[in-house]
């Protein structure tokens, strides 16, 4: 798709600011850290309860 539309329109140069990808990195790490964060503290819960202390 990205090939086709610059070998029909190679006169247009297309950019992006450099603040974009990094808001969205910024975002992405976070939500991974929180989902990872929950899982952990799940996978702790279900421990306890397994594994008689």
């Amino acid at each position: 798709m990205i090939a086709a539309f610059h070998h029909f329109f190679p006169h247009l140069r297309i950019s992006i600011p450099t603040e974009v990808p990094s808001i969205l990195a910024t975002i992405i790490s976070l939500l991974l850290a929180f989902r990872s964060n929950q899982a952990y503290d799940r996978w702790w819960e279900a421990r306890g309860i397994w594994v008689p202390s």
